[in-house]
């Protein structure tokens, strides 16, 4: 029968109490789940760069037959090879292991071979059952199964690209390199009653689509053209061992910001670190060149078949499969294998064309992926080279395992480099993102500005270009919802519309291949801010020799070391005011003056300025009245106004309750009012309830401060009348113009029940009395000056 197998790594086992002459006991045996004898030496040779075999002849040795085969250029230096062996006696591996063959152990300098070694191991497989090559990881007492290429009742043959049974150490150098470090791994084979494999029901690993994969769907980048399929399945994996068990979050839209789980293509760009790391192990691993060479692995579908599941099984750990269409070209893709249901042959896969087992369409449907295997043969699986690609018909799958043929401490150190961002950086072509042109200001994030657009420019080295331009790449540039706003013009130019305050944009980077496709080469996120400002108060009126507070409100955060620089139009100095929106200024003569701030962020960039109107003058403060007879409901509309001198007030609402119903009705209890500040404030008694508002005038119209009607009441006491909540919030007066007031009323009824309207002028005489006339032209210098607005039904 001949089978599959991909790994190999030698096993060493400790148990504590054992003693030194039954189990020596290596400085990384930790974790000791095995107990074996005293090693026995088999052989020590050395093998050229042209390869050869290693075969143990010894007749009535346990490993008599073994036998290592090296292919020619598999190291650049010659390797010296030692393998040992010995007697297992007790194990803690549970009830699926049974081991079949002695711990083996081999030791080398050669590090990461560049075509798979062969091991063929002498055993005996007892009638019925499956016996597959497992790694023992001295470091923490686990098991990973190993790629079976062929198996019958008195041998198995395994293959590897390395022997070291702990993958997260520091020996295997890059290939070429480091050739005397020396590799240890520990092996053994183990066996499993095919009926107990018939028994079980889902045989699962604990990791799951959605939940355990990365979100970002698998279109390829602009250093894995062709796809990250490999290095995405194989970071996930690490990411779910290494991680996820030892207490990170799980990985899926762990690291991305925008995006909605059931729609993975919407914003699949959003985790530029996370796409960038598996380009980068893609390429780290040559996906393309070992899968070519894997003829081997995809003879025997039934070992393949069995492999999964004894693996998991035994592991409790997900695998890699590797999947190839035989005709006509050997195109792989590799996804990874969480579950298998043994009695129903299906084989449980995380595809990352397919992110949390979601089309990529709109709809983002669930559908469980599966490999089926029936008749000892699998049904072709049914995706893609890449997300991008066309439908494929993948007719040959190969157990792969997890690091026989991965360099599984690369992708820790490539996780270095992603959690501080660096990814990646010594593969992808460098880029700067330009302001209006590639001589202007580089754009950063937090640029603050007081612009209405941007022009945007992204330069970058790579191997084409926009045709007619200065090495230009094309941007598409998101909203915070994942909305496609602008994109590059022909001419390499992006222009993102500002609004006031902060933008924020997410901006997908591509550059152009030696082909001149777009590829994949960073996603980032920019805030701008675009700073408008204003001063507070504006208009402003004022009296002479009085200091007076002014304001430069903006729309958005100021930079960090803001400097304000205020020139109030009167011959002084400017005033220089670092972090503080504010100013204080006595203006000392009666005329109007302009006065101007400009705002400036740290680096001395102008970020905006504005200017507002001071009139210094001096002059009385009028105030408007409203009587209100009982039963009349504001509805309507009437509208009057009102040219004064000054545009402060203080505004009182009155409610006669001498009338003979005091059933007041208010169309709603949120008016408009508003005026820039309150100078004199009015109380009428004698049977009127009376109440103010004072307060200054915010940009928007509405008031700073105000104050509730129901908190200035007076007098009321003096009539056995109901007295009615009155909300004096946002009264329905509202300045629009320097100098004048208008008041607006709104409904549909109001001239059906309105017959008078009078608009009047009240002063006091000097004797304390008052005098009235109907407002055509008012003269503020004759004291206390009112109007007063009478409704009458």
């Amino acid at each position: 029968m001949k089978k599959v197998l991909y790994f190999f790594i030698i096993v060493i086992l400790l148990q504590p109490g054992c003693k030194k002459s039954d189990n020596p006991v290596d400085p990384g045996d930790t974790n000791a789940n095995l107990i074996y004898g005293e090693l026995v030496n088999l052989t020590t040779e050395t093998i050229s760069t042209g390869g050869g075999e290693i075969k143990i002849v010894k007749p009535g040795d346990p490993l008599d037959g073994l036998q290592l085969t090296i292919p020619p250029n598999s190291f650049p230096q010659n390797s010296t090879f030692s393998i040992s062996y010995a007697e297992i006696k007790s194990h803690q591996l549970g009830q699926y292991f049974k081991p079949v063959s002695p711990l083996i152990r081999i030791k080398y300098n050669g590090g990461f071979s560049e075509r798979p070694l062969r091991l063929k191991i002498p055993i005996e497989l007892p009638e019925g059952h499956f016996a597959m090559g497992f790694f023992y990881d001295r470091s923490t007492g686990k098991l990973e199964g190993l790629p079976v290429l062929d198996l019958d009742a008195k041998s198995v043959t395994i293959a590897a690209r390395h022997f070291q049974s702990s993958p997260g150490g520091s020996q295997i150098q890059k290939t070429g390199q480091g050739n005397d470090s020396e590799i240890i791994g520990d092996l053994v084979i183990s066996s499993v009653d095919e009926r107990k494999l018939s028994q079980q029901t889902k045989i699962s690993s604990g990791f799951l689509p959605g939940y355990d994969d990365w979100e970002f769907i698998n279109f390829g980048s602009y250093i894995a053209a062709g796809g990250h399929c490999a290095g995405q399945a194989l970071t996930a994996m690490w990411y779910y061992l290494e991680k996820n068990k030892k207490g990170a979050p799980q990985l899926y839209h762990a690291y991305d910001n925008i995006y909605d789980i059931n729609k993975p293509i919407k914003m699949w760009q959003d985790n530029p670190q996370g796409y960038r790391f598996a380009s980068t192990v893609q390429q780290d691993m040559n996906f393309d060149q070992w899968a070519n060479d894997m003829d081997i692995q995809f003879t025997d579908p039934d070992l393949t078949f069995k492999a999964f599941a004894l693996a998991i099984l035994q592991s409790g750990e997900p695998q890699l499969v590797c999947i190839r269409k035989s005709t006509p070209a050997h195109e792989g893709h590799a996804m990874i294998i969480y579950a298998v249901d043994y009695p129903n042959g299906i084989l449980y896969v995380a595809d990352p064309n397919f992110p949390g087992n979601r089309s990529i369409d709109e709809n983002g449907t669930y559908s469980e992926r599966k490999i089926e295997f029936t008749a000892n043969s699998f049904r072709p699986y049914r995706s893609s080279l890449n997300a991008g690609t066309g439908v494929l018909e993948f007719d040959q799958i190969g157990y792969f395992g997890k690091t026989a043929f991965v360099k599984w401490n690369y992708i820790s150190a490539r996780w270095y480099e992603f959690e501080n961002k660096i990814v990646g950086q010594d593969r992808f072509p460098e880029y700067k993102l330009y302001l209006f042109s590639t001589s202007g200001e580089e754009l950063r994030d937090n640029y603050t500005c007081s612009l209405n657009q941007l022009d945007i420019l992204c330069k970058s080295q790579c191997s084409q270009m926009i045709p007619n331009t200065d090495w230009l790449q094309y941007i598409q540039v998101y909203d915070t919802k994942g909305v496609l706003i602008t994109q590059t013009d022909g001419a390499g130019l992006t222009r993102i519309n500002l609004k006031p305050g902060n933008n924020k944009f997410g901006i997908f980077l591509q550059g152009a291949d030696a082909g001149g496709k777009w590829r994949y080469l960073d996603f980032k996120w920019i805030t701008v801010k675009n700073l408008t400002l204003a001063i507070e108060p504006n208009p402003f009126v004022g009296e002479p020799n009085v200091e007076y507070k002014f304001t430069a409100r903006s729309n958005g955060t100021a930079p960090v070391n803001a400097r304000y620089v205020w020139n109030f139009g009167d011959g002084t100095a400017d005033v220089i005011v670092y972090n503080d929106s504010t100013a204080k200024h006595t203006f000392t003569q009666l005329r109007d003056y302009y006065v101007t701030v400009a705002l400036y962020d740290n680096a001395g960039q102008l970020i905006s300025t504005a200017s507002a109107d001071v009139k210094i003058t001096t002059g009385n403060y009028g105030l408007i009245k409203m009587a209100a007879k009982a039963d009349i409901n504001f509805l309507g509309e009437i509208t009057f106004s009102l040219s004064v001198n000054q545009p402060s007030f203080s505004i009182g609402l009155f409610l006669d309750l001498n009338a003979a119903n005091s059933n007041m009705t208010w169309n709603n209890d949120q008016f408009i009012f508003s005026f820039n500040r309150t100078k004199e404030s009015y109380i009428f008694s004698d049977a009127v309830i009376s109440g103010y508002i004072q307060g200054e005038i915010s940009p928007d119209g509405n008031m700073i401060e105000w104050l509730k009607a129901e908190e200035l009441v007076t007098t009321a006491e003096k009539k056995d009348s109901v007295i009615r909540r009155i909300e004096c919030r946002n009264l329905p007066f509202k300045q629009v113009l320097f100098g004048n007031v208008n008041f607006r009323q709104t409904g549909s009824s109001l001239a059906s029940i309105i017959t008078k309207f009078e608009l009047k002028r009240k002063w006091m005489n000097t004797d304390g009395t008052w005098s009235e006339t109907y407002a055509t032209g008012i003269d503020y210098n004759k004291g206390y000056n009112m109007l007063e607005v009478d409704f009458v039904p």
